[in-house]
């Protein structure tokens, strides 16, 4: 009886073994298949319409620094009518003349969010890049760049070229 008892005792440390094993194999399979970017993604979107406001911290007529202009507005995939998200995000002015922003928007998209960072130019046809500054959902480990292309006086045109 005592050596039916040792081997039962065996049986359930290999059985008990097996089913963590099992388990923590699983639990990395599901991590990995969670969604995290495995390779270069460019997303090309246009922000249009949505809603803006400036506000006037500064009460120099003469110089914009520090005024603040801040966005909410739908994100469309670049030439359709196709939503795949928003886009909110708030500048602060950097220049006596309004025209450049240090920005900071989030992206927020189907699969998950992602956040940029940066300077902008308000000017009509002006181009920008700024830094992926984060993500979560399938872009928590995104990182990256943004071109932001200002296309018109209610739209903006964002390409993400993200990467893990």
């Amino acid at each position: 009886m005592h050596k039916q008892g040792e081997n039962m005792s065996k049986r359930l440390v290999l059985v008990l073994g097996l089913v963590v094993a099992i388990a923590a194999g699983l639990g990395g399979a599901a991590y990995a298949g969670s969604g995290a970017l495995t390779g270069p993604v460019t997303i090309s979107t246009v922000e249009v319409g949505g809603n803006q406001e400036f506000l006037i911290l500064n009460k120099n007529a003469d110089d914009a620094t520090g005024n603040e202009f801040a966005v909410s507005g739908p994100l469309y995939r670049l030439g359709t009518h196709t939503r795949v998200g928003k886009l909110r995000g708030v500048c602060f002015v950097v220049t006596k003349k309004f025209g450049i922003g240090q920005c900071a928007f989030t992206a927020s998209l189907h699969q998950g969010n992602v956040t940029v960072s940066g300077t902008i130019n308000f000017s009509q046809g002006a181009t920008d890049t700024l830094a992926v500054t984060g993500g979560t959902g399938n872009f928590r480990n995104a990182r990256g760049e943004v071109v932001a292309r200002n296309t018109g006086q209610t739209s903006e045109s964002f390409v993400f070229h993200l990467i893990p």
